[in-house]
């Protein structure tokens, strides 16, 4: 979680792994944010390995915000290929970016165990496995798509002509 978070008050990329993310981290996330919602300065979580240190910030505002968006809200799960170029990653954040080959553009988030998989093979083609998560609005509507990283592996240029994605 603390890897999910934001890093600063200022990123806002971090929100692309929050809401991609496993449902149980985004549950986790909720369950937290309820605590810095009641806390005037909000938290600050560490978390220290023998190999770094990563730090989030939560503010009061950010938890409020973070509430209303994962609160009350049907999902709709799903899974697809894609088939493009590993455009890069943030690994302590735990976000990835894909070009598709139709040179639309998908970021989300990346699980632990994929983490050294996608460091090896960005500025690669490669063939990627996703969950997608979309709320739906009481309206109906559906909204945007988040990606969450479920395989990758490294694709041919032919590959290309027969993608799903």
């Amino acid at each position: 979680m603390v890897e999910t978070l934001r890093a600063s008050t200022d990123d806002e990329e971090s929100a692309k792994g929050i809401l991609g993310a496993p449902r149980l981290l985004r549950l986790a996330i909720q369950d937290i944010s309820n605590v810095a919602a009641l806390v005037p300065e909000g938290l600050e979580l560490d978390l220290e390995t023998s190999a770094e240190e990563i730090k989030s910030v939560l503010t009061r505002d950010r938890a409020a915000k973070l509430l209303t968006f994962l609160g009350n809200r049907d999902t709709v799960e799903d899974t697809e290929t894609v088939v493009g170029r590993l455009d890069g990653f943030r690994g302590t954040r735990r976000v990835f970016y894909l070009i598709k080959d139709d040179n639309s553009e998908i970021a989300g988030s990346i699980e632990g165990d994929l983490l050294s998989t996608v460091r090896n093979l960005v500025g690669t083609r490669v063939r990627a496995r996703v969950s997608t998560t979309r709320w739906r609005a009481q309206n109906g509507r559906l909204g945007p798509k988040h990606y969450g990283l479920l395989d990758l592996m490294p694709a041919g240029e032919l590959e290309a002509m027969f993608s799903d994605g």
